[in-house]
């Protein structure tokens, strides 16, 4: 463990696949600066000086395996430019603590050709009659429609003999809850974009109508429609913020605390990898990631309110907190104010929040069913202990 540095690549790993401070950190600042690469259509980059400054064995090795030239090039188009993305990754790395780290090195990018609900849905699925069914058009039509962000995980080079317990299939497994993670992290992200940009709007009309920010609705202030979508948002922010936290501070952390302890105990190689094969099973167990039916509620959930975000991102307009500041922005127009209580607009948007929203509150009811029975079924605590937090004073339940 002292000898070949095991103790501290394990914890390494902890920082940045399970999103720990230095981690969480990098991250949040590439969400950041590489919005715009991030938010790329994956299959519209060509793949570019793969192998440059980059490791890509693991993409590398699918690519040797191509059958035939044409698959090959639909390949090298379907790939992301890994060395882009790598080096603004390490440039995130260099603007936070992570640069004082001496395993920032040993990280890299590695992006992956599925979303992860499809990875972890393949790896449930092995050696079962699901994992011959699975039809190939459906999968490559949603492969297509992915972005960068969609594809977009860590990995860690780890030293032998220390790849035998940082092996590729352990690496798989911190990989799935790092991308799980991510994903949660990257729709907080985009709903906190939809409130941000809707409260600014709303103090601007409210500057312009003398009325307030709390202003009566439907009046000159604030509009019906610009409450609903804060309302909305709120909901989804709220779930989502819940789980995350449940996942970081109820689950990740107490068992990471337990393997640390035991790592502490070891006497042989055997012991290390049961603790850590102990350790990843019930983190991947209490996140739902073991669980195909909660796994599909919970991704549903999750996409609901990426889509409830995009479609607002759409209508709400494009403040500039300087323009906020001095008051040049315009008040006169519909489009400038991004004013949605016009005619057809209003009813169509606020149409189309009232079906996000009802779509939201549907998934989210029988997500909480299930957990409510499995845990009832099951005696499981941590599962409760979600479902409670989830619908906090019976709110949905009323």
């Amino acid at each position: 463990m002292k000898e070949h540095g095991l103790y501290d690549q394990i914890k390494a790993v902890r920082r940045y696949l399970l999103f720990g401070d230095l981690g969480s950190d990098a991250i949040s600042h590439l969400l950041s600066i590489a919005h715009a690469e991030l938010h790329t259509s994956a299959s519209s980059i060509s793949k570019t000086a793969l192998n440059e400054s980059l490791d890509t064995s693991l993409v590398g090795s699918s690519i040797a395996a191509g059958h035939t030239s044409k698959d090959n090039q639909a390949e090298r188009y379907r790939q992301i430019n890994i060395s882009k993305i790598g080096r603004i990754f390490e440039l995130s790395l260099r603007s936070t603590l992570a640069a004082k780290d001496p395993f920032n090195e040993s990280i890299f990018v590695d992006l992956k050709k599925v979303d992860y609900i499809t990875e972890i849905g393949q790896v449930l699925s092995m050696n079962t009659s699901i994992e011959n069914r699975t039809p190939g058009t459906k999968n490559t039509e949603k492969i297509n429609s992915l972005s960068v962000i969609d594809v977009f995980c860590l990995n860690f080079d780890a030293d032998w003999p220390n790849n035998i317990v940082l092996s590729k299939k352990n690496l798989t497994h911190y990989q799935m809850i790092f991308r799980h993670l991510l994903y949660c992290k990257v729709v907080e992200h985009k709903l906190v974009g939809v409130w941000h940009s809707c409260t600014v709007n709303c103090k601007q009309k409210s500057k312009v109508s003398g009325y307030g920010f709390a202003g009566i609705a439907g009046k000159k202030g604030v509009s019906k429609t610009d409450y609903h979508i804060l309302s909305v948002c709120r909901a989804m922010l709220s779930f989502v913020r819940s789980f995350k936290y449940y996942m970081s501070n109820e689950i990740v952390q107490p068992y990471w605390d337990e393997f640390e302890d035991n790592l502490t105990k070891v006497e042989d190689l055997d012991q290390v990898l049961e603790f850590q094969a102990k350790f990843l099973d019930s983190v991947m167990k209490d996140c739902l990631l073991s669980n195909r039916t909660l796994l599909c509620m919970m991704s549903q959930l999750l996409d609901t309110c990426q889509e409830f975000a995009k479609a607002m991102m759409k209508v709400l307009p494009k403040n500039d907190e300087n323009k906020e500041n001095s008051g040049e922005m315009g008040m006169n127009s519909d489009m400038e104010t991004g004013d949605l209580d016009s005619g057809v607009d209003c009813e169509k948007m606020s149409a189309e929040i009232t079906r996000l929203q009802l779509k939201f509150e549907k998934y989210l009811a029988e997500l909480l069913a299930e957990l409510t029975k499995l845990s009832s079924r099951t005696a499981d605590n941590a599962l409760f202990g979600l479902a409670l937090k989830l619908n906090y004073n019976e709110f949905y339940s009323n």
